[in-house]
């Protein structure tokens, strides 16, 4: 099974959509009521954008596709989340809008650059991981629900 650029796209405007969505909430939440979010949200941005598109993959494909394939995916999207974040990072950084709690930077500054590393690589594969549980789950609700509407 091949990866299309349609599917890319899909991925990549839900993961624009979620990250604007989570965005405004955070924002509301530290404005309005003083509540600071805590830096794991962003696997949360991954995992709804990788709900939303597993399912209509499931729907589209009827199958669970191999485990191989089921990586390969996880990681295409993993790594356009990369891409939105360090735009994101990049125009904190231009226009002066940086989060108070800038943890990996501090990390980088202040520890060896080889824990550096380490430390992002071990958050890279929480994020394949979780991205790879989540996208078969959903795949396989997206098959359930094409049978059940057949």
């Amino acid at each position: 099974m091949r990866i299309d650029n349609q599917l890319r796209a899909r991925f990549a405007i839900a993961y624009g959509v979620a990250l604007c969505a989570m965005f405004c909430i955070l924002l509301v939440l530290e404005q309005r009521f003083y509540i600071r979010s805590p830096g794991a949200v962003g696997i949360a941005i991954q995992i709804v954008a990788t709900n939303y598109v597993g399912v209509k993959l499931g729907r589209r494909l009827g199958e669970i596709p191999p485990s191989g394939v089921l990586w390969r995916i996880a990681g295409e999207f993993v790594a356009i989340g990369l891409v939105f974040d360090a735009v994101l990072a990049t125009l904190y950084v231009i226009f002066g809008l940086s989060p108070q709690d800038q943890y990996l930077l501090y990390l980088l500054v202040s520890h060896p650059t080889a824990s550096f590393f380490a430390i992002a690589a071990m958050v890279l594969l929480v994020y394949l991981v979780a991205t790879r549980l989540m996208l078969r789950g959903a795949i396989k609700a997206g098959t359930r629900a094409n049978k059940q509407a057949a």
